[in-house]
């Protein structure tokens, strides 16, 4: 049921065409371009985002490490689940952080090619 109206919003988005969405997210993303010091109309070096991919995931690993670290004292925790042990929180979070860098690899492949 999503296929075709999701499909076509990614479509236009990919192709820099306005969609209904532009209104509401356009001055988010304008925002965080600012923030990060750049803006849509730039091209980025593949070295300045081999750093910025490599970073983000650095700090991925640390965000989710100290998650399931702290866990059992975050609120929110109506299971009252403990902290995982620290061996396998650093290899929950380098297993997430390198699945999400093979798609992004993937996703800038393919839309290199199109």
């Amino acid at each position: 049921m999503l296929v075709k109206p999701l499909g076509g919003y990614m479509t236009r988005v990919i192709a820099g065409e306005r969609t209904y969405l532009s209104i509401v997210l356009g001055p988010v993303e304008r925002g965080l371009y600012r923030i990060a010091g750049t803006s849509e109309r730039e091209d980025q070096h593949w070295t300045s985002y081999a750093f910025s991919l490599l970073m983000f995931n650095l700090l991925g690993v640390f965000v989710l490490y100290a998650l399931q670290r702290f866990q059992a004292v975050l609120p929110y925790n109506p299971a009252g689940m403990a902290a995982v042990p620290a061996d396998l929180s650093f290899k929950h979070g380098h297993s997430f952080c390198d699945q999400h860098q093979l798609a992004e690899l993937w996703r800038r492949e393919h839309h290199c090619r199109t």
